[in-house]
């Protein structure tokens, strides 16, 4: 799904209007739908950029709807794991900075004595 970078098309953006943190940030039961979404604006980008799919090289299968729904299918495969990635991406990072915080913040502790 990368190949549409090269055509600077807004697939996260087209695929997600809502925002690429709110739907990373949704719960898990909301993948399938996501990666839906991204498969159909990743097909409307290609058609768009006239980037070519799998299936216009191949003429030799004899029941092309079956073909193109196993792309989609591979495309929603694909999609699926990339959010789920990134989602386990953004929690790490996210863990980090908390570590890294509360790291600081003992290092550092407040100059408060608490009187007055």
């Amino acid at each position: 799904m990368t190949d549409l970078y090269n055509y600077d098309y807004p697939l996260l953006e087209a695929a997600w209007p809502e925002g690429i943190a709110e739907t990373l940030l949704n719960s898990s039961k909301n993948d399938e739908a996501a990666a839906e979404d991204l498969v159909r604006a990743y097909l409307e980008g290609d058609n768009e950029c006239d980037e070519p799919l799998p299936t216009d090289y191949r003429d030799d299968y004899d029941n092309p709807e079956t073909f193109e729904q196993e792309i989609r299918d591979d495309l929603k495969q694909e999609a699926t794991r990339f959010i789920r990635s990134w989602r386990e991406q953004l929690l790490v990072n996210l863990e980090q900075l908390k570590t890294r915080s509360m790291n600081e913040r003992d290092q550092h502790p407040s100059q408060e004595t608490g009187t007055v």
